[in-house]
């Protein structure tokens, strides 16, 4: 049986899998606490990607670490930077929540 960590590992590379077929370029953190798991590239966009795995689906991911991710925003005049939280709902899918700064460039 696979323990919680080996199953959120297993949807990471899941995630890298989807994001490399979008044409990404596709660095995966393996160091556990970090706030990003995943950084996906190309010509156009810089994603910045926290994956979770939940059992069941919540009305809203959590406000507390929504406002982290955001903080920590960088900003690029010359790349679009996407900030996204990725969550396994299980049974179902993934379903993406992003962040961009109010004061993003456009």
């Amino acid at each position: 049986m696979a323990t919680p960590k080996q199953r959120g590992t297993a949807k990471e590379r899941e995630l890298v899998r989807i994001l490399e077929a979008e044409g990404f370029l596709v660095f995966r953190s393996a160091m556990s606490g970090g706030l990003y798991d995943l950084i996906a590239m190309n010509d156009r966009e810089l994603r910045l990607i926290q994956a979770k795995r939940r059992k069941e689906r919540r009305r809203r991911a959590e406000p507390r670490f929504l406002a982290e991710l955001k903080a920590a925003m960088p900003r690029s005049r010359s790349v679009k930077v996407l900030k996204e939280l990725w969550t396994w709902i299980e049974r179902d899918a993934w379903h993406v929540t992003r962040l961009e700064h109010d004061d993003a460039a456009s």
